[in-house]
């Protein structure tokens, strides 16, 4: 076997084993934003049966980044939410993700449903991985075109910057992006 044949066979095997890590890697963060997603859920849910979308406001406010953080721990990644129409400033988008963002707005404009649309890049020692967030019925009360007075004097309340508003169900709202290590 000739010195060109060996270095083939070890870049192919370097990189099936990347894409295996890879793939590993985006199940991993997947993983994250499904418990994240459903502990929000739970939480929001709660507090709307209790006090209605007021009570719901904290738990986005107080609550979900709580959650981000203990299970960014828990699951070895960096959980966060962005958006191009962020609520809460401190979700704003980097270059990449708001790049991704707008990427992933032409993809459902093309037809492209949202369990379809996801990207992911290597970056330096991490990969970064970003899914995006549809609106539902119940996320309009908040997000949605015909906010109540009370909920948005509320909102103005909480999040003075806010821009969340105007969204209709089947919008792209925001996303998930994490950040996995990979050394």
């Amino acid at each position: 076997m000739g010195m060109r044949t060996i270095l083939f066979l070890f870049s192919l095997q370097c990189y099936v084993l990347g894409a295996a890590d890879e793939k590993a890697n985006i199940e991993k963060a997947d993983r994250a934003i499904e418990a994240f997603q459903t502990a929000l859920r739970q939480e929001l849910q709660a507090a709307m049966a209790k006090g209605g979308p007021i009570a719901a406001i904290v738990v986005c406010k107080e609550k979900a980044p709580q959650i981000a953080t203990r299970l960014s721990a828990e699951h070895g990644v960096q959980l966060r939410r962005t958006s191009l129409r962020e609520r809460n400033p401190a979700n704003r988008p980097d270059a990449w993700e708001r790049a991704t963002l707008e990427e992933f707005l032409r993809e459902k404009a093309a037809g492209k449903p949202l369990a379809q649309i996801s990207a992911n890049r290597q970056e330096g020692d991490r990969l970064r991985y970003m899914r995006p967030i549809g609106t539902q019925a119940l996320c309009t009360v908040c997000h949605g075109t015909n906010v109540a007075p009370s909920l948005a004097a509320a909102l103005k309340e909480h999040y003075p910057q806010d821009r969340a508003t105007g969204f209709t169900e089947g919008d792209i709202r925001g996303a998930f992006s994490v950040r996995i290590p990979t050394r």
